[in-house]
């Protein structure tokens, strides 16, 4: 995009607020400007109304890049990512053996956590996780 585009980019930016209900402040068209300058109007305002199609929620920068520009994770990252997915799941497993009580409610916080950050806040499902999440926090982790 070129710095002519920037008021009709605005207009998209607007667009997608007015259909995902999130108010478009400047600041954030200057993020997103940021992120997305190096790609054609014509390429954003396509993924924008493909997302405010089939979108759930105000699309985040890489959402409104082509699949096949949106760069892969280094392989370091990888890496890290299932070392802690491992020690994660050694911690896990050596919780369910010696404290059954305390396990139990860690993984019912993992999926109230899992449903929170997933649901729509308008669904019994997630108040219902929102109930569990308070209680075990209060119960089990003491805030």
């Amino acid at each position: 995009m070129t710095p002519r585009d920037r008021d009709a980019f605005r207009q998209v930016l607007d667009n997608l607020g007015e259909v995902f209900g999130r108010e478009v402040k400047p600041a954030l068209v200057d993020l997103y400007w940021q992120a997305l300058r190096d790609l054609a109007l014509s390429t954003v305002q396509a993924l924008a109304t493909s997302h405010s199609r089939h979108g759930k929620y105000f699309p985040k920068p890489f959402e409104l890049r082509p699949a096949e520009s949106r760069a892969a994770p280094p392989a370091t990252d990888d890496r890290a990512f299932r070392a802690g997915q491992d020690r994660s799941t050694h911690n896990l497993q050596a919780m369910a053996r010696e404290q059954p009580e305390a396990h139990r409610a860690e993984v019912q916080l993992r999926w109230a956590d899992r449903i929170i950050a997933t649901a729509d806040p308008s669904s019994p499902e997630y108040a219902d996780a929102i109930a569990v999440a308070h209680r075990l926090r209060h119960e089990v982790r003491g805030y």
